[in-house]
């Protein structure tokens, strides 16, 4: 293989060979870039795996190669093609069925469904508590909804977080300082974080037996 495809670095309006050009990627994983491309023989939109490691051998890369050409199912995405793009051959590529989607993150980042989402979690942890220790009806499942209703609102606030690029912070220290100030506030912010994962990590060595 060649230097190009050892650092490929795929992008928008790229094209691969003359089978493919690229319009949007959809998901970066350890494996591969997935990217929603126009197959530039027939004009179809489809979903394009691109592995990461093209100087690998074909067997290797080739990922659900066993469903070529399979019959169809609605609940599975079908795979219609995969191999070296011509006519350089250089980028291995596996065309798939694209379909419209979205992530989690995304889904919670608009309008008002993440907000409706973790209010009916809270109502539902704060019911059950309710109803356990005040309401005479006791529930065995009670404290554990809560801590899972709990924990699945901070991993959502989480995921939107992270899809907008931000972090937990208390904005009402910095609000209206000078840029210097927000600068040093935002440093110590990073450091007081890690210093709770390194206690974090610490606590979890001596849980091991490992510190």
């Amino acid at each position: 293989m060649g230097t190009q495809s050892r650092y490929f670095m795929p992008n928008a309006d790229m094209k691969l060979g003359n089978r493919y050009e690229l319009l949007e990627c959809l998901g970066d994983g350890s494996y591969g870039w997935v990217w929603r491309a126009t197959n530039l023989q027939d004009d179809k939109v489809v979903a394009v795996k691109i592995p990461k490691q093209m100087g690998r051998s074909d067997e290797e890369l080739a990922e659900g190669s066993a469903l070529v050409g399979r019959p169809s199912h609605p609940n599975v995405v079908e795979i219609y093609w995969m191999g070296r793009v011509p006519p350089q051959r250089e980028w291995y590529a596996i065309e798939m069925e694209y379909f419209p989607s979205s992530t989690l993150a995304r889904l919670l980042d608009v309008g008002e469904q993440g907000f409706v989402l973790v209010c009916v979690l809270w109502v539902l942890a704060i019911l059950t508590v309710i109803a356990g220790r005040y309401a005479g009806f006791p529930t065995a499942w009670a404290d554990e909804v809560a801590r899972i209703a709990f924990l699945w609102s901070a991993c959502l606030g989480a995921a939107s977080g992270t899809y907008r690029g931000l972090h937990f912070a208390i904005p009402l220290i910095g609000a209206n300082a000078s840029k210097r100030k927000r600068q040093l506030i935002e440093s110590a912010i990073a450091l007081l974080i890690i210093a709770l994962c390194a206690l974090v990590l610490w606590a979890i060595a001596k849980a091991a037996g490992l510190a």
